[in-house]
């Protein structure tokens, strides 16, 4: 395998719908961000005088909390707006790697998928 070869797992789009109805990793990650602190840590970093507009609060997750944290929203609804965004930053990674001429994509779900990593390591 050369260093700028690239292994991808492929999965059915069908199988991806099906397991968006139940709780996905980015609801997953949303919920743990939540969890940990978020709103404390941007409302700690706005009490420090962190502006709003600096870099670092355009951040997934401190972007939605900013609105949140002024009142214009609920807790719940920052969440949702994280969620969202996660999945559409998944999306965006996505749409990159599609394009990306390395990657050599692998269906998981084929008995013989180990044996076309080896291969492909080769």
């Amino acid at each position: 395998m050369k260093l700028d070869d690239v292994i991808g797992a492929k999965i059915e789009t069908k199988k991806i719908i099906e397991e968006k109805s139940s709780k996905t990793e980015d609801d997953k990650k949303g919920e743990k961000m939540i969890q940990d602190g978020l709103k404390e840590e941007v409302s700690s970093l706005l009490a420090e005088g962190v502006p709003e507009e600096a870099q670092s609060m355009q951040g997934l997750g401190y972007k939605e909390m900013i609105p949140c944290i002024r009142g214009e929203y609920p807790i719940e609804d920052a969440a949702d707006r994280i969620r969202l965004g996660t999945r559409h930053y998944a999306k965006r990674q996505m749409t990159f790697l599609k394009r990306e001429e390395k990657m050599k994509y692998v269906d998981v779900e084929n008995p013989g998928a180990y044996e076309e990593i080896k291969r492909i390591l080769k």
